[in-house]
């Protein structure tokens, strides 16, 4: 995640299909998320089910995203901010937004700029503590088939049910490498 965070600005990122990555399955306390700590979890607790951030949480980033550009019109400002979902707003006001969007806004002389100046300001980094704090104060994680099931009915996929997780991750697999995958991220849903 840290390796991304500091790379996506670059540009340049590509899917890669060729190669085979495969994570260690080692138990870890080192960060407060992720595969290590996941497995520590299951390891202490046992598994019955695999859980996931509430794809909710997603469809209100997306909301958040498709404003974002608006933010350059100061007299858009209010307007918007009362049209995004309560966990935005609550989130930005945590983290200062509106103090941090005028002063990415004066210091812009486009609104090219001004997207470019925001996005590194609200980054992968702050769109995940978004998630957890979306997941702390509003929606709880969920199974990991009913997200899959959730995100399925989202892009309009009609199957009546995965089956398994390991069904699931076929089929979101074969969706991500598909011509159409990229619908599946930035589809709307309720």
């Amino acid at each position: 995640f840290y390796f991304l965070q500091k790379i996506f600005p670059l540009g340049g990122v590509y899917n890669i299909n060729t190669a085979k990555v495969m994570p260690s399955c080692r138990p870890s306390d080192r960060v407060p998320f992720g595969t290590g700590k996941a497995v520590t979890e299951m390891l202490n607790n046992g598994v019955e089910s695999f859980y996931t951030y509430n794809p909710k949480s997603f469809a209100d980033l997306k909301k958040f995203n498709e404003v974002v550009a608006g933010f350059w019109h100061k007299e858009a400002e209010e307007r918007l901010f009362s049209g995004l979902p309560f966990s935005i707003r609550q989130f930005l006001d945590s983290i200062g937004f509106l103090p941090n969007l005028n002063k990415i806004r004066d210091n812009s002389g486009d609104q090219i700029r001004f997207e470019k100046a925001f996005y590194r300001w609200f980054n992968g980094f702050k769109a995940l503590k978004f998630i957890h704090f979306s997941r702390d104060n509003f929606y709880e994680n969920i199974e990991i088939l009913e997200a899959v099931n959730w995100l399925l009915k989202a892009t309009l996929v009609t199957l009546s049910d995965t089956g398994s997780e390991e069904n699931a991750l076929i089929l979101m697999r074969e969706m991500d490498k598909s011509d159409n995958g990229d619908q599946i991220f930035y589809a709307g849903g309720s």
